[in-house]
């Protein structure tokens, strides 16, 4: 169990770190600015662009206690159940992330479509276990939500950073307005859209590209 939980945290770890990098490469190529050849890979795999770094450690940490939980609950329910009504009762638990999700999944255009077509794959690869493999259900349920997590928080990630971005651009577009009037938003031509240790990172309206300049 311990090695199962441990295992669980590692992968929850890797995934955070892979996770903040693409949202850092991300959310810059919204305003056209390579961020690779200004920071260091390693710097943006510490991001705390939607999740901090306490909420990150709390879930990885949580999941992984949550998973081996419901490992045990399994083992417990396939010695207590009936075949049929652990296999019903198995394909529940493991749906239930996706029905309570499900609102979420179609609230944006292609992450929502993404995200669909994701979580489908795994509900017919969760099903063929169930019904048909039936050796490692309870050793199966921990991959199946791990995947099913880790599916869900990078579709809320990206959409998150896509919020992000548009409010950068929308707000300060906004402030211009509303200091001289709406012409003035003609005359806007950068926004300031993040920084690194050594430049301040723009986005270039009249042109449409980032513009990079030292501090």
């Amino acid at each position: 169990m311990f090695r199962m939980f441990f295992t669980y945290v590692l992968f929850c770890i890797l995934f955070f770190l892979v996770l903040n990098a693409f949202g850092e490469l991300y959310y810059y190529h919204h305003f056209k600015i390579d961020i690779l050849k200004l920071e260091e890979l390693t710097c943006l795999m510490v991001s705390e662009r939607v999740f901090t770094f306490t909420q990150q450690v709390l879930l990885v940490f949580l999941a992984p206690f949550f998973l081996c939980l419901i490992f045990i609950l399994c083992c417990w329910m396939k010695d207590k159940c009936s075949g049929r009504l652990f296999r019903c009762l198995f394909l529940s638990l493991g749906l239930a992330p996706y029905l309570f999700f499900y609102p979420y999944a179609f609230g944006y255009q292609l992450s929502g479509l993404t995200l669909a077509l994701v979580c489908l794959m795994l509900v017919i690869m969760f099903w063929l276990v169930v019904f048909h493999i039936r050796s490692s259900e309870p050793y199966y349920i921990g991959i199946h939500l791990l995947l099913t997590l880790f599916t869900l928080t990078t579709s809320f990630d990206f959409a998150k950073i896509d919020q992000q971005a548009n409010l950068r651009y929308y707000s300060e577009l906004g402030e211009a307005s509303q200091k001289d009037g709406i012409e003035n938003v003609r005359y806007k031509q950068f926004i300031y859209v993040g920084s690194t240790d050594l430049f301040n990172l723009y986005y270039n309206l009249t042109e449409k590209r980032g513009e990079v300049v030292r501090k």
